[in-house]
């Protein structure tokens, strides 16, 4: 992996491991051989042929609090806790 950095539009940068190309070559097939005839939960809706934003965002509608994960640190223990924004990050 190489580590590269992009600007966000906030203006703050975000940290990427992008694999090399033959390690990108290695994953598709994996994910287009095997992976892909996985059965799938019916309540996933990432990276799924067909599902959109709308999908995922659908069930969280009028909800006070969504759960966000995806923008959490990577290691137990780093709890940033509840933000004044109402965004749960537990």
């Amino acid at each position: 992996y190489t580590k590269q950095t992009i600007r966000k539009e906030n203006g703050k940068e975000r940290t990427l491991h992008v694999p090399c190309r033959t390690l990108k070559y290695i994953q598709r097939r994996i994910l287009e051989k095997y992976l892909y005839t996985l059965p799938v939960s019916e309540f996933a809706t990432a990276y799924i042929s067909k599902k959109k934003l709308l999908d995922n965002a659908a069930p969280h509608r009028g909800k006070a609090k969504i759960h966000r994960t995806a923008d959490r640190p990577a290691c137990a223990g780093c709890d940033r806790g509840d933000r004044q924004d109402g965004v749960s990050h537990a």
